[in-house]
């Protein structure tokens, strides 16, 4: 029996409710999966026909299946007399241990007749895609070509070369394949459009929004810099007391950004960023700082 950590075993434990687990590869995630998955059928009796384990990858699907059977098979040869072991061995061909893709191929097969699409339909794979996705293209641009509507035109002159338009298409396939990543697409593209709506001030886009999360986060990273500029330096260093000096300084004047982002007020924090002011790092002829090396990185960083 493996020595789980504390984080480990709650994963392995938990119950009734929603569960997320952020671990980092090669933490064990997968060890970790099959040892609830074993706990789940072995000890709480649930069906491991009953269970969906998705992945994203077959090979880890197998793995997958690989590792809950080999499990089984240990239990089983340990205790020959375990009935419940044997009979979760016996269900596991029909469990749904795939991917993806998989699942959602499988469900839309079982429930074709509720689509009202066709039995044997086929998945489409890249190159197809790719195909119909350039002569849909064509076709929109061409008919965009012979209405001659104006706006179109202009576009095409933004964004094509003297001698084809493959730029113009290259944009909407680039536009279609990241907003396609998005939870809602036509929401995104609204806000997008947003940034370019004359009627809209910046001070009321939502792109204000995410500028103060952003030097929010920014400010954040630099007062880390400023602990570890802290950090390196030595009490016995003769410039000790000109570079605690600077440092409080600088502190001082990202607390006054960090305050002025605080309020969210846009011009407050224009005046106090324009408003920053570094001192001069401290230095002493024919001396060199044993910190200089970490507090110069830092302060050039930030």
């Amino acid at each position: 029996m493996p020595k789980w950590t504390v984080p480990q075993q709650n994963a392995i434990d938990a119950k009734n409710s929603n569960i997320l687990v952020n671990a980092a590869a090669g933490s064990g995630k997968t060890a970790v999966l099959v040892h609830r998955v074993i706990k789940m059928i072995t000890e709480d009796g649930v069906p491991v026909d009953k269970l969906l384990i998705v992945t994203f990858t077959n090979a880890a699907a197998s793995e997958m299946r690989k590792r809950i059977s080999d499990k089984l098979r240990e239990i089983i040869k340990n205790t020959q007399n375990n009935t419940v072991a044997k009979k979760q061995y016996s269900l596991l061909p029909g469990a749904k241990i795939c991917t993806i893709d998989s699942f959602c191929i499988n469900l839309v097969r079982e429930n074709f007749y509720k689509l009202d699409i066709q039995q044997d339909f086929n998945i489409m794979d890249d190159s197809e895609r790719m195909l119909v996705e350039d002569s849909v293209l064509d076709e929109i641009i061409n008919s965009y070509y012979d209405s001659g509507d104006k706006t179109f035109l202009e576009l095409v002159e933004l964004l094509s070369s003297a001698k084809n338009d493959d730029d113009l298409a290259l944009t909407v396939k680039q536009i279609n394949s990241f907003t396609s990543s998005q939870a809602f697409p036509d929401l995104w593209l609204d806000k997008a459009c947003e940034l370019y709506n004359p009627e809209i001030k910046l001070s009321e886009s939502f792109a204000v929004e995410r500028i103060f999360e952003e030097t929010q986060s920014y400010i954040d990273f630099v007062f880390e810099l400023i602990d570890n500029s802290f950090n390196s330096l030595y009490e016995d260093d003769v410039l000790y007391d000109k570079y605690k000096k600077m440092l409080l300084s600088d502190r001082e004047n990202f607390e006054t950004l960090k305050a002025s982002v605080s309020t969210k007020d846009w011009n407050k924090i224009i005046q106090n960023i324009n408003g920053v002011s570094f001192s001069r790092a401290p230095s002493k002829r024919d001396y060199e700082s044993p910190s200089k090396a970490v507090v110069t990185a830092n302060r050039d960083n930030y």
